[in-house]
């Protein structure tokens, strides 16, 4: 855990934060059976580990760019406030992506939308006519970001 510490504060995180957010994704984790380390892939993916917080602009919001209280979440001013929150809703949100997408749910994370990339609309149409089909690149970056951290030694230990 020392080193994922380390790493999150090269990155530019606060130690104290930098330890608390470890805390978070690995409580979260936990609660939703989820990997602690693809938490923090997706909070890298999404805000930048929180360093650059802004809201999208289709509203998701918080370090894990969740959509607010329309996905039946916390609101966003509670997500931006309580960075703890918002690692459990994007925690929550990632376990029912990868219990109805299976290998397709960082994608379906990334496209808040409830079909699955490799399901039915798999290709579905644009309204110019055009295919759309699913981004893998994003699950790419969350996944070496997670590699990045769980080559670090210690990763799996919480503090005593």
């Amino acid at each position: 855990m020392i080193q994922a510490i380390a790493l999150l504060v090269s990155l530019g995180m606060t130690p104290i934060d930098a330890q608390r957010l470890t805390i978070y994704v690995h409580a979260a984790g936990a609660l939703y059976s989820v990997d602690p380390a693809e938490l923090l892939g997706i909070a890298w993916a999404e805000s930048t580990l929180g360093l650059d917080r802004r809201r999208s602009h289709k509203g998701a919001c918080g370090m894990m760019g969740v959509l607010g209280s329309r996905y039946g979440s916390a609101p966003c001013w509670a997500m931006e406030a309580f960075v703890w929150l918002a690692v459990l809703e994007g925690a929550k949100r990632l376990r029912y992506f990868t219990d109805h997408c299976g290998e397709w749910a960082l994608p379906a994370y990334n496209g808040a939308w409830t079909n699955c990339c490799g399901g039915s609309y798999y290709r579905k149409r644009k309204a110019d006519g055009r295919v759309w089909r699913c981004s893998t690149s994003y699950r790419a970056r969350v996944r070496a970001f997670a590699r990045r951290v769980t080559r670090r030694k210690q990763f799996d230990t919480l503090p005593p």
